[in-house]
């Protein structure tokens, strides 16, 4: 069986396998790159693909805010504000079935990065 990690700076994105799949994707748009992908830094660029919710809504990644969520998502089952931005947590969320998904914004309000596990 595979098990490890596996970062592609270049697209803004990483994975951890278990058990021969994907267990945790992690999407990085902006702001700063998670502790584990700090090797990489240098090279990373954030990612730039498109965020499509279950209601059909897509927009650019770079271009959603913590509003879009909340209409074209729904409330989330957590939710954490502070200085450093909003965290959203959708854990055994209608939408997102069989997923925990943690979304992480900038202070402004636009997307940093995505977190998927299965």
């Amino acid at each position: 069986m595979r098990h490890g990690h596996w970062v592609y700076p270049r697209l803004g994105v990483s994975f951890d396998v278990e058990e021969g799949r994907i267990a945790t994707f992690y999407v990085v748009a902006r702001g700063s790159v998670v502790t584990a992908l700090r090797p990489w830094q240098k090279e990373w660029k954030g990612w730039t693909g498109t965020v499509s919710f279950p209601d059909g809504f897509r927009a650019p990644g770079l271009e959603v805010k913590v509003d879009d969520f909340l209409h074209h998502a729904g409330q989330p089952s957590e939710r954490e504000d502070d200085e450093e931005g909003p965290l959203l947590t959708y854990s055994q969320h209608p939408n997102f079935t069989n997923l925990f998904i943690e979304v992480v914004f900038t202070p402004a309000g636009e997307l940093a990065s995505l977190e998927l596990t299965g």
